[in-house]
């Protein structure tokens, strides 16, 4: 992969699975593990069939809308570092999220945390209305 890790080395983590689509994807089912989480218990019964995962945990289930926030954010990085703490201490963590989160002051502490413990590889601006509903 991109990390320069072989996906048989990598954990897969989709922080809003939704019904698994991309955990479910060939290319995703070579990595070592997949893991989906999201709020809606009916998406993550669907992920943990469709994409036929081990997991699907409902670590968001606050009740709240559907969407990436701060705390999202937070969770999910804290998942991954632990992950990769598990495995060894090397990975890599890849994410789609909003251009909110490379812009906005109140994601700054998380940004410098992550920066403090990984090297920023690349970040890509897909622009506007790439996924239905943006």
């Amino acid at each position: 992969g991109k990390s320069g890790l072989p996906p048989r080395q990598c954990v897969l983590v989709d922080p809003l699975c939704g019904a698994g689509a991309f955990l479910g994807a060939p290319d995703a089912r070579s990595y070592r593990a997949r893991l989906g989480l999201d709020a809606d218990p009916r998406a993550l019964d669907e992920a943990r069939h469709g994409a036929q995962l081990a997991e699907a945990l409902s670590l968001f289930a606050r009740g709240g809308a559907r969407g990436a926030g701060i705390e999202d954010h937070a969770l999910f990085f804290a998942v991954a570092d632990r992950l990769i703490e598990a495995g060894g201490g090397q990975g890599a963590i890849a994410f789609v999220t909003n251009s909110a989160f490379a812009d906005d002051y109140l994601y700054s502490p998380l940004r410098r945390w992550l920066l403090s413990r990984y090297r920023l590889h690349a970040l890509v601006d897909l622009g506007a209305g790439l996924f239905e509903g943006t």
